[in-house]
């Protein structure tokens, strides 16, 4: 299943994430968006999610990525 990568390349942006991060967190998600397409909808939730398992899985301490208040909206289902 395809993710939505405007939404991603922006949150990607935001946070700072390097290549390695964006392609783990890409990989994470693609793969668990194949086995629960209706989860979809709570794209911002996820995102959130698969970039700081990417960002642990880097070794990389979370909160030196992560900005003040809310990460990026996501786009309408």
């Amino acid at each position: 299943m395809k993710v939505e990568k405007s939404y991603q390349e922006q949150l990607f942006t935001e946070l700072g994430a390097s290549e390695a991060v964006k392609s783990r967190s890409m990989e994470l998600l693609s793969a668990y968006l194949k086995e629960k397409p209706e989860d979809r909808a709570r794209m911002d939730i996820l995102n959130a999610s698969a970039l700081y398992i990417s960002f642990i899985l880097e070794d990389r301490p979370v909160s030196q990525n992560l900005v003040a208040g809310p990460l990026v909206s996501a786009p309408p289902p």
